[in-house]
């Protein structure tokens, strides 16, 4: 609106050179009149009509030529003011500058287009005023003069004449229809002097206030969203936007196990995408069940296997044969194989080798194991060939041994004071296989006649594995 007011204050003008406009008593036209003393200046206005080039070198006061200046007091007349008596204050700087008009203490402004470009100044010599439209009671009139030197034409545009009677005493702008979002309103003024005379003017549409924009519609990962936002002054005003599908905004059911937990592999679960069905998201269920190992089990020289006995499971674990800790060896055989002793060994359970350093373990040495009486278990393993004298003398915590069919000698006295063994297992009766020595002999009988004084009370099971031929009177008076 207030540009729309420096519009008007350009455009408009209100100039007639020495002619007073009587008051709103219904006085008769006066001619101009000197400034009475009992007259008090009330206030000026500066009409600017720009038809010439203006740039910043121009003198200021080179700007009174299209100015018309004039003086209104408290008595209802006014008069065009004198060039020379009123000041232009300002600096004329592209692209438009505000220029003010300084008279008896009364200022108004104008705005010049100023051009960047320097143009030489035509200092004019013009002809006589032309008359292009005369002035009417409520329109201005139009007057031209011609530079003789330039051609350049100056207008003058004298005020409209005024209705006979008054010169309007305007009141206070009054909404009488108010503007909305989209439509401008109106404001009307009424003249105090006579209330049929009315200025109209039109109020700017004030534009939408909108709220923050509010999710309506969530997007999911199929289908774009919305969100909406709406009019502070209107609720009936609303504007919606589209939102991104969001590839990440699923709506999964519960989760269900699809793959159930074996030995060394989780369960997995899975869960479903109601808005997509090949959305799926997948995870680990119930923890791994682990194995259920046999006992250990010597398979291949040197080798021993356990296997998963859960069903379904087809699982082997393999090791190699590794002897009890403190076990001490001895090379035999020219350096190509080794015997075998308790040395330090203090295992309840032990275990001897197939293999060490890279040489196979064929013997027990001679009383190899005597009176090792907290040896539980000895596990002899397959390629042992030899089993000396008094080997396991002695080893009262013994209860179960069994002798691999790799061996084919067994000293005197092997098992000697033995007296807690239940069970053996050996690959022939004697000393050697398809001998003629008989049972007892291992456990220190020299005849089979006093075996059954030798043989331990306890042994209730003997097991022979390897040989087709039992000797002569081989368990002769074992009563046991």
């Amino acid at each position: 609106m207030k540009n729309s007011i420096k519009l008007v204050k350009i455009i408009a003008f209100a100039v007639i050179i020495g002619f007073t406009v009587p008051a709103c008593s219904g006085s008769e036209e006066s001619e101009k009149l000197p400034e009475q003393e009992s007259s008090i200046l009330v206030s000026i206005n500066a009409s600017y009509r720009q038809t010439a080039i203006v740039n910043p070198t121009t003198p200021i006061d080179q700007l009174k030529a299209e100015l018309t200046v004039t003086a209104y007091y408290n008595n209802s007349t006014f008069q065009v003011v004198d060039p020379a008596n009123y000041t232009l204050n300002g600096t004329l700087t592209a692209p438009s500058s505000e220029i003010t008009v300084l008279y008896k203490g009364k200022t108004d402004f104008f705005i010049v287009i100023i051009s960047s470009i320097s143009e030489p100044v035509c200092e004019h010599t013009y002809g006589s005023w032309l008359t292009v439209k005369a002035p009417t009671a409520t329109e201005s009139g139009e007057e031209t003069r011609t530079c003789s030197k330039c051609g350049y034409i100056q207008s003058h545009y004298p005020p409209p004449t005024g209705e006979p009677g008054h010169v309007h005493n305007f009141g206070q702008w009054i909404e009488t229809t108010l503007a909305t979002c989209t439509t401008a309103g109106e404001e009307t003024r009424v003249c105090s002097l006579d209330a049929s005379h009315i200025e109209t003017r039109s109020i700017d549409a004030h534009g939408h206030n909108f709220n923050n924009w509010t999710e309506t519609t969530h997007p999911t990962c199929m289908s774009a969203g919305a969100e909406t936002r709406t009019c502070s002054y209107n609720p009936l005003h609303i504007e919606t936007r589209l939102l991104s599908i969001d590839e990440q905004r699923h709506n999964f059911g519960s989760w269900t196990e699809t793959t159930s937990a074996k030995c060394t592999s989780a369960a997995e679960e899975t869960r479903i995408c109601s808005h997509n069905p090949a959305h799926i998201e997948k995870r680990s269920g119930a923890a791994a069940l682990g194995h259920d190992w046999s006992g250990w089990a010597e398979t291949t020289a040197g080798i021993e296997t356990r296997n998963c006995q859960k069903q379904g499971c087809t699982e082997k674990d393999s090791r190699p044969i590794k002897g009890t800790e403190g076990l001490s060896f001895t090379l035999t055989s020219g350096n190509t194989a080794y015997s075998v002793s308790r040395g330090l060994a203090t295992d309840a359970e032990v275990v001897i080798p197939v293999i060490w350093e890279g040489l196979p373990v064929t013997t027990i040495a001679a009383n190899g194991f005597s009176s090792y009486s907290n040896m539980t278990s000895i596990r002899i393993p397959e390629r042992m060939t030899n089993i000396g004298n008094y080997a396991f003398s002695n080893c009262s915590g013994l209860t179960s041994v069994t002798i691999p069919e790799s061996v084919t000698s067994i000293g005197s006295s092997a098992f000697t004071g033995c007296n807690n063994l239940t069970s053996i297992t050996i690959p022939f009766v004697g000393s050697t296989l398809n001998g003629s020595v008989h049972f007892g002999y291992i456990f220190g009988a020299s005849s089979a006649s006093t075996q059954n004084s030798f043989i331990p009370a306890s042994l209730k099971t003997v097991i022979i594995t390897g040989s087709s031929t039992i000797p002569a009177n081989a368990f002769q008076n074992c009563t046991n």
